[in-house]
């Protein structure tokens, strides 16, 4: 049985280059999202085991989302592509990053 996933980035090329790489290695990508509310919604309905989230998207940010997922859908895991470099290159994010990173991204 395939893995399910849903994607979450505001950019489609972006979100279609991981499709097929995904599928390409067995897995399906059973949603798609191009912002943080619109993903949760999408999770809560398709029931995914991984949802792979852009950190900078429009509305609800991937880190709120993945923090909301947590709450929303306990066993669908969130990973976010770069979720390192992102907050090690804004200090913004430091200390978000570090709550959200173990908790919501532990797969």
């Amino acid at each position: 049985m395939a893995i399910r996933v849903v994607l979450a980035d505001d950019h489609v090329l972006v979100r279609q280059s991981l499709k097929s790489l995904l599928e390409h290695e067995g897995f399906q990508v059973v949603g798609e999202a191009s912002d943080g509310q619109e993903a949760l919604r999408r999770i809560e309905s398709l029931h995914p085991d991984i949802a792979v989230m852009d950190i900078t998207m429009p509305i609800l940010n991937g880190l709120e989302a993945a923090r909301e997922l947590s709450r929303r859908s306990p066993k669908t895991r969130a990973t976010a592509p770069g979720v390192s470099a992102a907050c090690f290159s804004n200090s913004s994010w430091a200390q978000t990053c570090g709550n959200a990173v173990w908790l919501s991204f532990d797969f």
